[in-house]
């Protein structure tokens, strides 16, 4: 089982310190950023091949670190997770081999990422590669809208750990963004104080059609800012907790609040060339992550195109409730599942069995009585280390 254990809520820090707390308008681009090597982009191809030969399938739970070692990249993965969980909360990582099939990019992908944690579903069919374009491979999202031209704004991701492979850039080639959500609450502190009560109370969420039958909204509120044995934690994406469209109706006081965080945020944040063969890994909560609008595609096929996965950490940021400020987002309908609770699900399930918009895989996601998942993640043995 996974250590997501609940920890001791203790007081509000009147500032955070450390590396989880940058600004962008000064952070050092070396700080957050790597290369992978000549051995270890060897190495990934080495495995592309053998998992290739091999035909092995993503959502069989077939590409597991122990199948697939990544010996060169370990002591890279382990600096990542450390950075994710202690330290900056992003890392850009670059030279990724992106000249190759598109199915072996994905498998390969997948198993980098599940050499830093535990990959989990994305959507509603299941999906642990997501591919964020508006080309054919655009997967089936619910009522969300991803790999539209629109400026993104910085937000969240419902895991732990949002990673973002570019394997197409758009001709304008627009730059990302992120933010250190550490620094935000500094600021809010010190500048925006009354702001904080409303989002510390946090709001329900808005499932995005993506939920389980009984699950439009969230029963209970995630708190924006939550502090556990000192550490502050962020949860935001206004795209999902502000809905009145969709009956979350937020009061004023966190209409102004969340303004506030988008302001300021917007002020703080690092922006960087994203290139082709560049991936992005960003802490759900400690920063945000967002681009601006890019032109449309020109022709068709050459969309802007990403592959994103979420991760969870087993040792990660500790929450007081992780059922609600880590699992509470992201484990309903068919959303939050490792590739091994999939396989099982599909392989135990009656013949045929595809998770869809019509086909929920509920019984792996028992409820507490206030409706928080009641189940923690399950890790499976290859990645007992990480």
């Amino acid at each position: 089982m996974s250590k997501c254990s609940p920890a001791a809520e203790t007081a509000w820090p009147q500032r955070v310190t450390g590396p989880s707390a940058w600004d962008g308008r000064t952070l050092d681009p070396k700080s957050v950023r790597l290369d992978l090597t000549p051995p270890q982009v060897a190495e990934l191809l080495v495995q592309a091949d053998a998992m290739r030969a091999a035909k092995v399938q993503i959502s069989a739970a077939e590409i597991t670190p122990a199948r697939f070692p990544l010996v060169e990249f370990a002591a890279t993965a382990a600096h990542i997770r450390h950075e994710l969980s202690h330290g900056h909360g992003i890392i850009v990582l670059s030279k990724f081999p992106v000249d190759q099939p598109d199915d072996d990019i994905e498998r390969t992908y997948f198993l980098l990422c599940e050499h830093v944690g535990v990959c989990v579903t994305q959507n509603c069919s299941g999906g642990l590669v997501h591919h964020v374009t508006l080309g054919p491979k655009a997967p089936n999202m619910g009522r969300r809208t991803v790999g539209s031209a629109g400026h993104v704004g910085l937000h969240v991701d419902l895991s732990d750990v949002v990673g973002l492979l570019c394997v197409r850039q758009n001709s304008d080639n627009p730059p990302s963004h992120a933010a250190s959500t550490m620094t935000l609450y500094n600021e809010l502190v010190a500048h925006h104080p009354d702001a904080l009560p409303v989002l510390k109370q946090g709001a329900p969420w808005f499932r995005q059609g993506e939920h389980g039958f009984d699950e439009r909204i969230t029963p209970f509120s995630v708190p924006i800012f939550s502090v556990a044995d000192g550490q502050v934690s962020c949860r935001y994406n206004r795209g999902w907790q502000e809905r009145p469209d969709e009956g979350i109706a937020v009061s004023d006081e966190h209409h102004r609040a969340f303004d506030i965080i988008d302001k300021v945020a917007g002020d703080i944040k690092y922006e960087f060339e994203f290139k082709r063969g560049d991936i992005q890994l960003v802490s759900n909560l400690t920063a945000f992550h967002g681009r601006d609008a890019h032109a449309p595609a020109e022709t068709a096929g050459t969309e802007r195109w990403l592959m994103r996965t979420w991760l969870y950490l087993p040792d990660f940021r500790p929450v007081v409730d992780p059922a609600i400020n880590r699992l509470g987002i992201l484990r309903h309908g068919n959303l939050g599942l490792t590739a091994a609770e999939l396989a099982h699900a599909l392989s135990s399930g009656p013949s045929g069995l595809q998770p869809g918009p019509d086909v929920t895989l509920d019984f792996l996601q028992p409820r507490r009585p206030d409706g928080a998942p009641l189940r923690t993640i399950v890790i499976p043995p290859h990645t007992s280390s990480l």
